[in-house]
């Protein structure tokens, strides 16, 4: 299979061209190791549910990596 270009969505390293992530992992991690917070914020279409998707890979081997998505959930949830 021959790789293209994402628009839409998660990109995926194997079928999709996407810039090299290891230098934002590996910063993120070290926030990580030291228990500090972080957040993930830009406009739509930068990257970020990538990102996660990345950093949920490379932490999993040495932490319980939870996943939440609120988009799933209604409003009447939070009521």
């Amino acid at each position: 299979m021959r790789k293209r270009f994402n628009i839409t969505g998660l990109c995926i390293p194997f079928k999709h061209y996407m810039v090299n992530l290891s230098e934002r992992l590996e910063e993120i991690r070290k926030i990580v190791d030291k228990g500090l917070y972080f957040s993930i914020n830009h406009e739509r279409q930068f990257g970020k549910t990538t990102i996660l998707h990345a950093l949920t890979r490379t932490l999993s081997a040495l932490y319980l990596v939870v996943h939440l998505d609120f988009q799933i959930l209604g409003s009447a949830q939070f009521i």
